[in-house]
């Protein structure tokens, strides 16, 4: 082979080269990007530098070669906008699925101010919080029955529990009906009560209960001891206040209505007003049409 035919031969080969270096380069620098390496501007500044000036009209021409390395840029761009945008979609409907959204077929576009819109009527529909099914105060008593006396304990050192017979604290967290018997004779009596211990973890507790020594016999004496059970009851259950004003006031208009000789009557029927109610634990004292046989039984005279 003569010099002259190396000569000729020599820049084919050149131009080989050139073009995969040309190729690796350009896609070292577009894998940087999407590594987040170097921003969008400076990765199409080291395209330029390393596509050549094209001298062979055949090749593609520097501009196309360019484009299309930008095109890569713009494709990963994309890609990393929808990735995001289904993460987001993702954590909104793992936090709160709107049901009736949903249902009627209702469009959300999300607005830069944060609020959800409906994309028909253009009103913004406001995210609701979690609900906390702990808080719910049916969920109370519950939580009391886990372990009364470490409630009860609780109850007693706030420094706001009123004064209340420790045996019927106990009934009271266990949701059981409260005696009035014992309620009003501890309001009254000027003697010690029983003494009990509780053990709780390595502590000894010592508490008293009353003793009955007189019992409600009278309207006076009923609103004696109800407004105590009332105060104790709210004071546990605080969502209980106008269930207890509302039923010590049924109770005062049934005195009003009968002869004072006919009373116990009352009082046999406000026993098994609260007996049922304690059973049932899906009734309030207010619910007065549940107890029409009690009305029936204890106050048809």
């Amino acid at each position: 082979m003569t010099h002259e035919n190396e000569a000729a031969e020599q820049p084919e080969e050149e131009v080989g080269v050139t073009t995969v270096t040309v190729t690796t380069k350009c896609l070292n620098i577009v894998e940087q990007y999407r590594a987040g390496n170097i921003h969008k501007g400076d990765a199409i500044y080291e395209f330029a530098k390393a596509i050549p000036a094209g001298e062979d009209e055949s090749a593609e021409s520097p501009g196309k070669t360019l484009e299309s390395y930008i095109s890569m840029l713009d494709d990963w761009d994309r890609e990393r906008t929808l990735s995001d945008a289904d993460e987001q979609h993702g954590e909104v409907r793992e936090e709160e699925p709107d049901g009736d959204a949903i249902s009627k077929g209702h469009k959300r576009v999300q607005r830069n101010d944060g609020d959800e819109y409906d994309a028909e009527c253009d009103e913004p529909i406001h995210r609701r919080p979690k609900i906390n099914t702990e808080q719910f105060p049916w969920n109370l008593i519950a939580n009391y029955v886990l372990d009364v006396k470490l409630a009860k304990l609780h109850l007693l050192n706030s420094g706001a529990a009123p004064e209340f017979p420790d045996s019927e604290w106990k009934s009271l967290l266990s949701g059981l009906a409260v005696n009035l018997d014992a309620v009003f004779s501890g309001r009254y009596s000027t003697e010690h009560d029983a003494k009990t211990s509780h053990e709780i973890g390595d502590f000894t507790i010592s508490t008293r209960e009353a003793t009955v020594s007189k019992s409600v016999k009278t309207a006076g004496d009923w609103f004696i001891a109800w407004n105590q059970a009332s105060a104790a009851t709210t004071f546990a259950f605080l969502h209980r206040n106008r269930e207890c004003q509302d039923y010590g006031r049924h109770i005062l208009d049934l005195f009003a209505a009968f002869a004072e000789e006919h009373h116990h009557l009352i009082l046999n029927y406000d026993r098994a007003v609260r007996k049922r109610v304690a059973l049932r634990q899906n009734l309030l004292l207010t619910d007065l049409a549940e107890f029409g046989d009690l009305r029936v039984q204890f106050l048809d005279v």
